[in-house]
């Protein structure tokens, strides 16, 4: 056993071994730490779920619309195997199997690439709520395909006469205007302005969080044949 004091608290640890030379270099790696301020006290107490804490905190409070996908499906993978782990025990070795078992599961390396990725955000979260003094060494896998590639014209003319009547007007507005389809189907006629010609994207569908406007010199054509429709 070590014993120091920080803060005024003495600080009790086990070095983990029955040498007194290695208890000595853990004291003196400690007495280190506390004069750069990187020792936390109570750090090898923080659990895998205190992390993912963390993380559901941040994402509600900054209203990240990616909380779902983090939370619910990214963290299910990472709980079936740091479930128990501390975090001080999830070291960069520790990752490596993680990914590997995650590949024997036929996982993709992009998935892989995002789960580690949510993982290393609770790190940095803890980090910077002074819970934690460092994170292992993150090495996202390589491989990982990239989209790529444009619909021609004329193929998209093609698909556009075969859609349903209901999903041709949401196809030609995501294609002319390069809309992402989760703000394309929350658009309400209140963002739209028939005679400006404009459709404006709210600051929550955003990606960037911030207010931008979208001008769609078809956008027009689309509206009118969907009220056609409806007969409005």
């Amino acid at each position: 056993m070590i014993s120091f004091y920080h803060h005024g608290r003495e600080i009790r640890e086990s070095s983990e071994s029955e040498t007194e030379a290695a208890a000595r270099k853990l004291l003196k790696r400690r007495l280190a730490e506390t004069q750069t301020g990187r020792f936390i006290a109570d750090e090898e107490r923080v659990a895998f779920d205190n992390l993912v804490d963390g993380l559901v905190t941040d994402y509600r409070l900054n209203k990240r619309r990616s909380l779902k996908s983090a939370a619910l499906n990214n963290v299910r993978h990472l709980r079936e195997f740091f479930g128990f782990d501390r975090a001080v025990d999830i070291t960069s070795d520790r990752l490596t199997k993680y990914q590997l078992r995650r590949r024997e599961q036929c996982a993709s390396v992009a998935t892989i690439n995002r789960e580690c990725a949510t993982l290393r955000r609770m790190f940095s979260i803890a980090i910077e709520a002074g819970k934690l003094s460092l994170r292992p060494i993150f090495k996202m896998l390589d491989g990982e395909r990239v989209r790529q590639g444009f619909v021609e014209h004329g193929d998209f003319c093609w698909l556009l006469d075969h859609l349903p009547d209901h999903l041709g007007p949401l196809v030609e507005f995501l294609y002319c205007g390069a809309w992402r389809k989760s703000p394309a189907r929350n658009l309400e006629w209140r963002e739209i302005d028939l005679q400006g010609r404009v459709a404006r994207l709210k600051a929550e569908d955003s990606k960037s969080s911030e207010r931008g406007f979208c001008h769609w010199l078809a956008v027009c054509g689309s509206l009118f044949k969907s009220e056609r429709r409806r007969g409005g």
